[in-house]
């Protein structure tokens, strides 16, 4: 896993460096503790909203296996009755 990190954080690096022009961390009169803060505040927006979407999945599907379990609680029961 060490060395998928490794290349993730290298492919980010050239990323920087061709978006810029030279390398990411080559001082260029950004402040880099902003920009952390900056690229912190747009994660947390980015794992809010996946969360959401999570939480939005997991009601529809906690709805939809208890509208299963209705339809076949609801058939037995009728079933039961015939007999």
């Amino acid at each position: 896993m060490n060395e998928e990190i490794i290349k993730l954080i290298t492919e980010r690096l050239e990323k920087g460096a061709k978006k810029y022009g030279k390398p990411n961390m080559e001082q260029d009169g950004r402040c880099f503790v902003t920009e952390a803060l900056e690229e912190a505040l747009d994660l947390a927006v980015y794992l809010a909203a996946r969360l959401i979407e999570v939480k939005k999945t997991n009601s529809d599907l906690i709805i939809e296996e208890l509208y299963r379990k209705t339809v076949t609680l609801e058939r037995k029961l009728r079933e039961k009755e015939e007999k």
